[in-house]
C-alpha cells in the first residue's frame, strides 16, 4: 500500500469507531494496521473521551470506548467527539449484540454471525417483563434513515460477489486476529455452545435456594408461572387459556440476583436447551483452526436503553418490525454523524445471557469492520500541491461572526453537570443548522423547580454556541411589561422600527440571519407564551419555566430538571465552599452527607458551600447546624454565584406570590378558586411528610365527615369523640357538606401547584398521589409563623383523624400514609395545643394514636403518649376516670413496647373503674379485660390470662355473631393463652375455627386473618404438625413481605417463627440466615432490653452453638 501520511492535526481523521465494552475495543485495536500517539493530537475543552488513533487501510481512524452502555452515553460521547474531530464522515459502532434466531436473506442468524444496520429503530421501555417496549416510529426516531452514501454502499455489498468478498475478508482478518498474542484464547467456542431455550423457560432460580436472596422453596419474584403454561398445554386447554398462560410467563419478573448469574449458577435445565441446527454451516479446519465461517446479515437493528432479555418481546418485535438484532449504542451515535452498526451475535436476546461467545464475537465484529473499511472508498480531491484535501460529504456548520449579544448575566463559573442536556441540545442545533431545507422552527423547553438551574443552562449553552449564531437574545417573560421591554430592546438594537411587542417580534422573525432567542421565566399558567415565539425557521427559541405544561411548546425537545448526580453535587458544593483540590479527598464523606441532605439541589448546594466558605461552620458541622437553623441556612444569600431570586426560599416564594395574586384577582379569573384551594393545600402537605400522599385520604376525610352527627357536642366531653368542630377544620375543597364526593377542586388545586413545580404527582395501582420536593416541603413549613403552623396542624390532624373511620384506606395504604402520620405526631405540644378546647386536640391525638397502635409503630406511640401525659400533668400511679381513654391507649402501647409491668398496673386500675361504671357485657369493659389478659400472659401469669379470657370469650359468644371481629379477636387471644399454658390441642381446635371464619370473611392480606394464620402455624408446630406449620407460615410470610415494612413487628415475628420451623425441619442454614436478619433489624429498631429482641438474640445464639457442636471447625 502507498505511504499514508500521518495526519498533521485532528482535522485529518475521517472515521470514528465506537465501542461500549473493553473487549470490543481490544479487538478493534488489534485490527488497526498502524497506531499513533493519541495525546499529541489533544482534544477540545470539555471533551471527556479518551481516544486512540491509527490507520485501517487508507483510512485514518479514531477509536473511543464509551464510559458505559446505552444510547445516552453514546450520544454524549459522540457529541463531544464531533467537537474534537470535526471532519468525521463515518461512524462505526462495533461490538457484540443479541441476535434474533431466525432466517435472514443470507440464511439463519447464528452465534458469531455479524449484522450490519440498514436502518435503526429506537425502542424504549422500562422493564421488559411489564407491558413491553414502546416502539418509536416517527421519522426522527428512525433518524431519517442512513445517508444516501451508506445506503448505496450497503446495496452494493448485498451483491453476490461483494458478499462473498466481504465474508472472505472477514474470515481472513478473524483468523489473523485469533493467532495474535493475547487473543489465542478468543477462539470459536464450538457448536455445542450455540443453543437456545424455549421462550417460556426463563433464566431464574430454578431450584430452592439457601442464600439470603431467595428464602424458602421458591424466590418470591422467580415464581414458577411456567407450570401454569405447561399444565394448560398438557391438558390441551382452549387456545385462549394457553395464550393467557403464555402472557403470564411473558410478564413474570425475576429477582435481581438471578439476572446477574449464569445458567450454570442458577441450575437452568440444559436438557431444555436446543442445539442450533448447522444449516449447512458446519465448522471447518482453516489454517489449523476449527472455525465456523461468520455469515454477514444486513437489516433493521433495534437500539434501546436496556438489554433485551425477553424472548417473547424479541420475537414480537422481530415479526412486527423485521428486527434481526438488538443493541444499545447505535441510536445514540446515529444522531451525530452517518453511522453503520457492525456487531456480532453473542447471545439470542433472551434472558439466558452467557459469556461463552463474547470474546469471539468481539473479534468477528472487528474483523468485519476492517473488511468493511477496506471496501469503503474515500474522496481525495481536489489536490493542493502534494497535500490531498478530502471533500466533505456533510455540510459542516460554519462559524459566523456573533454581532448581537444581549445577555446581561455572565455564565456561572461554579456550574457543574447537565452535560447530557447541553450536549443533546448542541448536537440537535448542529444538525438543524446544517439542514438548509428545514421547514420547522427549532424549539427547546426546560422545566423544573426554582433553583435547579434552568436559566443557567441557557447561559452555558449560549456561550458554547455563540460562534454559530449571528445574534443571541434574552427576554425575561415573567411579566408582560418585562416581555415587551425585552422585545423592544431587541428591535432597537437591530434598528427595526417597532412600537409594540408584536411589531418587534415580527421584525425579528424577518431577520435572515441565524439567531437564538431565550424566553426566560415563562411561569404564569394564565399566559399563552406562544405569542412570544417569532415565526419562521431562521431562529431557534429556548424557553424556561416552572410549569410542566410548557412542554407542549416543544414536546419532542423538552427537558425536566431533577437534582444533580451525587458526584456532580459534591463537585459543586466543594467549589462553592472554596475547598482546595488537594484537600477535597479528605472531605468527600462530609460533602456527600450535605449533598444528600439537600437532595442535590444546585442553588441549595451553592448556598451551603458559601456558608461554609464564609467560615460559619465546617462541612462536617453543616448537617447539625441545618437541623437547628434550616430556615436561616436556606435563606442565606451567597455573594458568589447569585441567582435571580437570591436564595432557595425566595425562588419558591416567587411561585407562592403568583398563587396569592391569582387568589386575590379582581375580577375573578378562571383560576381564582383553584388558587385559593392551592393555598389551602400547601400547608396540609407541609404538615405531612414530603413523600407521596395518596389522594384517597381526602376522600376518606369527606366520608368520615358524613358519619359525624351534626349535633355531636364536645363541651366537657371526656369521651373524646370527633365532632362537627373537627369537620369544620377540613380544607374547603373537600366540601364536607356535599351529598357526594367530588375531587374536581382538589385535582385543579394540585394541577395549579404543579404548574409552578411546587408539587408532583404519580399514579401507582390506579391511585394518584401528590408529593413535594424536600426543600419545597421545608420552605412550605418554614414560611408559616407559629399561628399559621398551629392552624395547619389542626386542619391536617382533623383530616387524618376523621379518615381513620375508613379502615380499608388504612389497610391498603397504611405504609404509604405512615410517614405522614409520624410527621403529624412529632410536632411540639406548643404547636398542637392552642386556645381551643383541650378535648378537641386530645381527640385528634387519640385517633392518630390508635392508628400508630394498629401499625405497631410502638416507639413513636410511646413517645406521643409520654409527651401527652406530661403535658396534661398526669401520672400512672393514680388514674382519674375522665382520662381513661388516654390511660387505656397508654397501657396497650406499653405491652407492645415491652413495659409489661407498667401496663399491668394501669390496666388493673382501669378494670377496677370499668367494673364500677359499666355492665359486664359492655364492649369497653370487655376490651380492657381482653388487653389485661394479654398483659398477664406477657408477664408469665398464664393461668390468670386463661381464666380472664375464658370469661370474655363466653360473654362475647353470647352477645356477638360468630364472625364479629371482637369475638374472633378474643378467641384468637384465648388460643394463644392455651398454647402458652400447654393446652396445645385446644389451641389448635380454636384457632382452626377462627381461621376458617376469617378465610370466608376477610381478604387474604387482612392483618387479623394473617395474625390468626400465624398463630395457627405456631400451634401446629407445637403440636408436631410441622409440614402443615411450614406451609401455612410461608404463605403468611410471603403476603407480609408484600404489605409490611421490613421492620414491622408482625413481619419480624413471622420470620422469627419461620426460622424456628426451618430448624425443626433440618434446614439449619436457612434458619440461621433468617434469624440473623431478624436480629439485625431488631437491634436497629428495638431497645436492647425489649423482650422480642432478647428472645431473637437467644434463639440465634442457640442455633449457632448447635452448629458449632456439629462442626467444631
Amino acid at each position: 500500500m502507498a505511504n499514508i501520511t500521518k495526519p498533521a492535526n485532528r482535522n485529518g481523521f475521517s472515521i470514528a469507531i465506537i465501542c461500549a465494552l473493553g473487549e470490543e475495543r481490544d479487538a478493534v485495536m488489534a485490527m488497526l494496521d498502524e497506531t499513533w500517539h493519541a495525546p499529541e493530537y489533544g482534544k477540545t475543552y470539555g471533551d471527556d473521551n479518551t481516544y486512540a488513533v491509527g490507520r485501517v487501510g487508507r483510512h485514518k481512524v479514531v477509536v473511543v470506548r464509551l464510559p458505559g452502555m446505552g444510547p445516552q452515553k453514546a450520544a454524549i460521547s459522540a457529541a463531544t467527539f464531533r467537537h474534537s474531530f470535526p471532519n468525521i464522515r463515518l461512524g462505526l459502532v462495533v461490538g457484540v449484540c443479541g441476535g434474533v434466531p431466525t432466517k435472514s436473506d443470507n440464511g439463519h442468524i447464528m452465534m458469531g454471525d455479524v449484522v450490519l444496520s440498514k436502518r435503526i429503530l429506537d425502542y424504549t421501555y422500562t422493564r421488559q417483563y411489564d407491558q413491553g417496549p414502546k416502539i418509536k416510529d416517527t421519522v426522527e426516531d428512525i433518524f431519517g434513515g442512513p445517508s444516501s452514501e451508506i445506503r448505496g454502499f450497503l446495496a452494493t455489498m448485498e451483491g453476490k460477489q461483494d458478499q462473498i468478498r466481504l465474508r472472505e475478508k472477514t474470515l481472513e482478518y478473524l483468523i489473523e486476529f485469533c493467532k495474535k498474542d493475547g487473543f489465542r484464547c478468543w477462539k470459536f467456542p464450538g457448536v455445542d455452545k450455540d443453543v437456545t431455550f424455549p421462550r417460556s423457560y426463563r433464566h431464574k432460580h430454578q431450584q430452592p435456594q439457601s442464600d439470603d436472596v431467595c428464602i424458602g422453596d421458591a424466590c418470591a419474584e422467580c415464581r414458577a408461572v411456567e407450570e401454569e403454561l405447561n399444565k394448560a398445554q398438557a391438558d390441551k386447554k382452549a387456545e385462549a387459556e394457553i395464550k393467557t398462560a403464555e402472557r403470564q410467563v411473558k410478564i413474570a419478573g425475576v429477582c435481581d440476583a438471578s439476572e446477574k448469574k449464569l445458567c450454570e449458577e442458577l441450575k437452568c435445565d440444559m436438557s431444555k436447551a436446543v442445539l442450533r441446527a448447522s444449516q449447512g454451516r458446519d465448522p471447518k479446519l482453516v489454517d489449523g483452526m476449527i472455525i465456523r465461517v461468520p455469515e454477514i446479515h444486513c437489516g433493521t437493528i433495534g437500539s434501546g436503553n436496556s438489554v433485551m432479555k425477553s424472548a417473547y418481546l424479541r420475537d414480537e418485535l422481530a415479526k412486527e418490525r423485521k428486527f434481526i438484532a438488538f443493541e444499545m449504542e447505535g441510536a445514540g451515535v446515529w444522531d451525530i454523524f452517518p453511522t453503520v452498526v457492525i456487531k456480532a451475535v453473542c447471545d439470542y436476546a433472551d434472558s439466558h445471557k452467557r459469556k461463552d461467545w463474547q470474546q469471539y464475537a468481539s473479534g468477528c465484529a472487528a474483523a468485519c469492520m476492517k473488511a468493511f473499511l477496506m471496501e469503503w472508498t474515500t474522496v481525495d480531491e481536489p489536490y493542493h500541491g502534494n497535500v490531498a484535501v478530502p471533500q466533505q460529504r456533510l455540510r459542516v456548520v460554519d462559524p459566523v461572526r456573533n454581532v448581537h449579544w444581549t445577555l446581561t448575566r455572565s455564565a456561572n463559573n461554579l456550574f457543574v453537570g447537565r452535560d447530557n442536556i447541553l450536549n443533546t441540545i448542541e448536537a440537535s442545533l448542529s444538525r438543524t443548522l446544517r439542514d438548509v431545507n428545514s421547514i420547522r422552527q427549532q424549539r427547546f423547553v426546560i422545566t423544573g423547580i426554582g433553583g435547579q438551574g434552568k436559566s443557567e443552562i441557557c447561559l452555558q449553552l449560549a456561550n458554547r454556541v455563540r460562534r454559530l449564531f449571528w445574534g443571541i437574545f434574552w427576554v425575561d417573560v415573567s411579566t408582560e411589561t418585562w416581555a415587551e421591554s425585552g422585545f423592544l430592546k431587541i428591535a432597537g438594537r437591530l434598528q427595526i422600527p417597532a412600537q409594540t411587542l408584536e411589531e418587534a417580534r415580527q421584525g425579528l422573525a424577518n431577520v435572515k440571519e441565524r439567531w437564538l432567542l431565550v424566553l426566560d421565566n415563562a411561569d404564569d399558567p394564565e399566559v399563552d407564551y406562544q405569542r412570544y415565539f417569532p415565526t419562521g425557521t431562521w431562529g431557534v427559541v429556548m424557553l424556561t419555566s416552572r410549569n410542566n405544561n410548557c412542554h407542549s411548546y416543544a414536546p419532542e425537545k423538552s427537558f425536566a430538571l431533577d437534582g444533580l448526580s451525587d458526584d456532580e453535587g459534591q463537585v459543586l458544593l466543594l467549589r462553592a465552599a472554596d475547598v482546595p483540590d488537594a484537600q477535597r479527598s479528605t472531605v468527600e464523606g462530609d460533602a456527600q452527607v450535605v449533598v444528600s441532605l439537600l437532595n442535590s439541589h444546585p442553588l441549595a448546594l451553592i448556598q451551603a458551600g458559601s456558608y461554609v466558605a464564609r467560615g460559619h461552620c465546617t462541612l462536617a458541622e453543616y448537617p447539625r447546624v441545618f437541623a437547628r437553623q434550616r430556615k436561616r441556612l436556606l435563606a442565606f444569600r451567597p455573594v458568589q454565584a447569585r441567582s435571580r431570586y437570591g436564595d432557595v426560599y425566595a425562588t419558591f416564594e416567587a411561585s407562592a406570590e403568583i398563587l396569592r395574586a391569582l387568589a386575590e384577582a379582581i375580577p375573578l379569573s378562571s383560576t381564582t378558586e383553584s388558587a385559593r384551594d392551592a393555598l389551602e393545600l400547601l400547608p396540609v402537605l407541609a404538615t405531612c411528610g414530603p413523600s407521596r400522599v395518596p389522594l384517597l385520604v381526602f376522600k376518606a376525610g369527606w366520608k368520615g365527615a358524613q358519619k359525624i352527627r351534626p349535633d355531636q357536642s364536645d363541651e366537657d366531653d371526656y369521651g373524646f369523640h370527633l365532632t362537627p368542630w373537627h369537620v369544620s377544620r377540613l380544607p374547603s375543597f373537600i366540601q364536607a357538606d356535599a351529598d357526594a364526593w367530588d375531587s374536581f377542586r382538589l385535582i385543579e388545586a394540585i394541577n395549579l401547584c404543579k404548574t409552578f413545580a411546587l408539587v408532583s404527582t404519580d399514579t401507582q395501582g390506579g391511585f394518584m398521589s401528590v408529593s413535594m420536593h424536600p426543600l419545597i416541603h421545608a420552605w412550605a413549613r418554614d414560611r408559616a409563623d407559629a399561628t399559621e403552623q398551629h392552624e395547619a396542624w389542626l386542619t391536617t390532624g382533623s383530616l387524618i383523624a376523621i379518615s381513620y373511620s375508613d379502615s380499608e384506606l388504612w389497610r391498603q395504604h397504611g405504609r404509604q400514609l405512615q410517614s405522614h402520620l409520624q410527621a403529624l405526631m412529632v410536632w411540639k405540644s406548643s404547636r398542637m395545643f392552642g386556645s381551643e378546647l383541650l378535648t378537641r386536640i386530645i381527640s385528634i391525638l387519640l385517633e392518630c394514636g390508635w392508628l400508630l397502635y394498629k401499625m405497631r409503630d410502638d416507639a413513636r406511640l410511646f413517645a406521643l403518649m409520654s409527651n401527652l401525659l406530661t403535658h396534661l400533668g398526669l401520672n400512672q400511679q393514680k388514674i382519674e376516670e375522665k382520662w381513661l381513654a388516654v390511660y387505656e391507649l397508654t397501657a396497650w402501647n406499653l405491652i407492645n413496647y415491652g413495659k409489661v409491668k407498667e401496663a399491668l398496673s394501669l390496666l388493673e386500675q382501669i378494670i377496677k373503674i370499668r367494673k364500677q361504671t359499666l355492665a359486664e357485657d359492655h364492649p369497653d369493659r370487655l376490651a380492657s379485660q381482653h388487653e389485661l389478659a394479654g398483659a398477664y400472659q406477657a408477664n408469665g401469669q398464664v393461668p390468670k390470662a386463661v381464666s380472664l379470657l375464658e370469661q370474655v370469650v363466653k360473654i362475647r359468644e353470647q352477645t356477638l355473631a360468630e364472625d364479629h371481629p371482637d369475638r374472633l379477636a378474643s378467641q384468637h387471644e384465648l388460643a394463644r393463652a392455651y398454647q402458652a399454658n400447654g393446652q396445645i390441642p385446644k389451641a389448635v381446635s380454636l384457632l382452626e375455627q377462627v381461621v376458617k371464619i376469617q378465610e370466608q370473611t376477610l381478604a387474604e392480606d387482612h392483618p387479623s386473618r394473617l395474625a390468626s394464620q400465624h398463630e395457627l402455624a405456631r400451634a401446629y408446630q407445637a403440636n408436631g404438625q410441622v409440614p402443615k406449620a411450614v406451609s401455612l407460615l410461608e404463605q403468611v410470610v410471603k403476603i407480609r413481605e408484600q404489605t409490611l415494612a421490613e421492620d414491622h413487628p408482625d413481619q419480624l415475628a413471622s420470620h422469627h417463627n419461620l426460622a424456628t420451623i426451618y430448624w425443626d425441619l433440618g434446614r439449619r442454614n436457612d434458619a440461621v440466615q433468617i434469624m440473623k436478619r431478624v436480629v439485625e433489624i431488631e437491634s436497629r429498631v428495638l431497645d436492647e432490653q425489649h423482650p422480642d429482641r432478647k428472645n431473637s438474640e437467644t434463639w440465634l445464639k442457640d442455633f449457632e452453638d448447635e452448629l458449632r457442636k456439629d462442626d467444631p471447625t
